[in-house]
């Protein structure tokens, strides 16, 4: 769900079973424009192709909030110097992400071609792990990418702040992609990471933090950088995730439970109800 018409994208939910730095030049889809207000979803494959895990055709599809589609959709290339697939079969990708600035859709992947086999396991020396950034004209582009991190695993989720490109997943936690920094250490098995109010944020179903947290103060770019549990009580599945732009509500997609909505009270928020019973 979207806190505002004026962003043109809204960020994709991942629940049960469902899929609702080098900078090159951006390619604008002639006659294509995303409306403020309207769903964004990332799909998988091309419809007619079984999806499996080896690496798959990624696109953008824009919905109306009634479900239905505008027509207005970008297929990312998934051969070629500039590409980007995911894994068909990985439950735990996907996840898009708004820039700091509202400006970008964030996507994440592999530079990896169609039909590499067991994608989310390869060797990011091989197939990159990358963020593409769109723009409510639906231009996009590569923006930033890594030979090292979240090596034989998948790259989650990313978002942006100016030329700050940061990225989400196991193993490295979030990285500043760019450098390939790995900014905290007190949790490294992380699912979406968003900016919400000039503040970082990331969902987790790890250790303690099983639910929401703030990545330190503001938007950290440093290594070393603490993390704080801010939802209560926890939340055992915890994906995507909004925050108003008053700073006071919070919506959790959990794929254990369904949608969760929390206020905040003090520096923590608190759960007030479940939309569940979600397939």
């Amino acid at each position: 769900m979207s806190f505002s018409a004026r962003n043109p994208f809204l960020n994709k939910f991942l629940l049960v079973g469902t899929f609702v730095f080098i900078l090159f030049a951006a390619r604008p889809v002639q006659g294509q424009v995303f409306t403020p207000g309207n769903l964004t979803v990332l799909r998988l494959g091309d419809g007619s192709t079984a999806l499996t895990s080896a690496a798959a055709h990624v696109s953008v599809v824009e919905y109306t909030t009634s479900g239905v589609p505008t027509g207005v959709s970008i297929v990312f290339p998934s051969s070629g110097t500039t590409k980007i697939t995911n894994s068909g079969s990985a439950t735990s990708e996907g996840m898009m992400g708004l820039s700091a600035e509202r400006d970008l859709l964030i996507v994440s992947g592999y530079d990896a071609p169609l039909g590499t086999a067991a994608i989310a396991s390869s060797a990011a020396a091989t197939y990159n792990r990358e963020l593409f950034g769109v723009t409510s004209a639906s231009g996009y582009s590569k923006v930033a990418f890594s030979t090292t991190a979240y090596s034989g695993n998948n790259i989650r989720s990313g978002t942006s702040s100016g030329t700050n490109y940061f990225s989400a997943g196991p193993s490295n936690g979030i990285e500043l992609l760019n450098t390939s920094t790995q900014l905290t250490s007190a949790v490294v098995n992380m699912r979406v990471v968003q900016i919400f109010n000039g503040q970082t944020y990331f969902s987790s179903a790890s250790g303690a933090y099983l639910g929401v947290s703030m990545l330190g103060t503001g938007i950290p770019t440093t290594s070393g950088t603490p993390a704080t549990f801010v939802t209560s009580p926890t939340s055992g599945s915890a994906y995507g995730f909004s925050i108003s732009p008053n700073g006071n509500t919070l919506y959790i997609a959990d794929d254990a439970t369904g949608i969760k909505k929390y206020t905040l009270s003090g520096s923590v928020f608190n759960l007030n109800y479940v939309v569940n019973s979600i397939n």
